[in-house]
């Protein structure tokens, strides 16, 4: 099974330093998983990124915003690294 790398971007809403709803804080995630296909890799980052998502009863809330980039790790990087 293939291994893949995807770029995840998450906004803060509002942002829980200022309290902000317009400026917000985003935050880019790598992670790595394997999958079966291309396709299937989209649906799991997708998937992932939804997972990742939080609420607190304040009202703040990490957001998953979409991927900004995913690519297939192929023989050339090594177990432990990421690109």
């Amino acid at each position: 099974m293939a291994r893949y790398a995807a770029k995840l971007l998450f906004d803060w809403h509002p942002d829980p330093a200022t309290g902000n709803r317009v400026v917000r804080l985003t935050e880019e995630r790598i992670v790595v998983f394997p999958a079966r296909s291309p396709r299937a890799s989209v649906e799991r980052a997708k998937r992932l990124g939804k997972q990742a998502e939080l609420r607190y009863d304040s009202g703040h809330r990490l957001r998953f915003v979409g991927i900004l980039q995913l690519m297939e790790l192929g023989f050339e990087c090594a177990p432990g690294e990421v690109w």
